[in-house]
C-alpha cells in the first residue's frame, strides 16, 4: 500500500494559495484603478529587498488593498483585527491566501508581535495601521498605538510610512504616498524604554501626518 505523501499535498496547497493570491491581486488592481483616479507617489522608496515595516493611516477596510495595489513590486503581509478572520472561509482566505495576521491588540498580542518580527527578519514586508482601528472621526489621525514601534525596534528594520489621501467617491482622485525610509539606527542602539518607544511612535505619526491633504 502506498502511503499518501502529506508533504506533496501541503506543497500543492501552498502553490494553489499563491496562485489565488496572484489572481486576487490582479482583480483588485483592475477594480481600484477603475474605481478611482489612482495616483502613487514614492513607491520607489520601498527597498526592493530586505525587511520593511509599512505604517499607514487607516479610514476604510479597503486601505490594505490600496497599499498593495500601489506597491505591486513586493508582497505585503498585513495585521488585521480578529473579526476579519472569523469563520472557516475567512480564516483560510485572509490567513493562508492573503497572508493576514489576525490580532486583537497588536502591542499586547505577543504572538502577533513575534509573527511580525520574524517576517521582517526573514526579509518580508509587513504592513500595520498604528491607529489600531479605522478612523471614523473628523480628526486627521487617531492617536498612534505603540505596536509599530515595538515591532520595528525588535526587528531593527527599515520603516516606510504611507499616507492615503482619498475621499472614496467614485472616479475621484485617490493618492497613496510612500515616504523615504525613516532612520532609527541610533534609537535601535539604545536600551528599549518608554522614551525610545515614544520617539519612534511620534516620528512615524508625524511622517504620516505631514503628507495628509485637507
Amino acid at each position: 500500500m502506498v502511503k499518501y505523501n502529506t508533504t506533496v499535498r501541503k506543497g500543492k496547497f501552498v502553490m494553489f494559495n499563491k496562485a489565488l493570491r496572484n489572481i486576487s491581486a490582479v482583480l483588485a488592481t483592475v477594480f481600484y484603478r477603475i474605481k478611482y483616479r489612482f495616483r502613487v507617489v514614492g513607491a520607489e522608496n520601498v527597498p526592493k529587498e530586505g525587511g520593511v515595516l509599512i505604517c499607514a493611516n487607516h479610514r476604510k477596510a479597503e486601505d490594505p488593498v490600496l497599499i498593495y495595489v500601489a506597491l505591486r513590486k513586493r508582497y505585503i503581509y498585513f495585521f488585521a483585527k480578529q473579526a476579519l478572520t472569523e469563520g472557516r472561509f475567512l480564516k483560510w482566505y485572509m490567513g493562508d491566501v492573503l497572508g493576514v495576521k489576525a490580532v486583537s491588540h497588536t502591542a499586547s498580542d505577543l504572538g502577533a508581535v513575534k509573527w511580525g518580527v520574524n517576517k521582517l527578519k526573514n526579509g518580508e514586508v509587513v504592513g500595520i495601521f498604528p491607529e489600531g482601528t479605522r478612523n471614523r472621526t473628523e480628526n486627521d489621525l487617531l492617536e498612534f498605538q505603540h505596536g509599530a514601534a515595538i515591532i520595528a525596534y525588535m526587528a531593527k528594520t527599515k520603516v516606510v510610512t504611507v499616507t492615503i489621501n482619498c475621499n472614496r467617491k467614485l472616479f475621484s482622485r485617490c493618492e497613496v504616498i510612500f515616504s523615504e525610509p525613516l532612520d532609527f539606527t541610533e534609537l535601535y542602539k539604545q536600551r528599549f524604554n518608554d522614551d525610545v518607544k515614544n520617539e519612534i511612535t511620534n516620528k512615524i505619526y508625524e511622517n504620516v501626518r505631514k503628507s495628509l491633504k485637507k
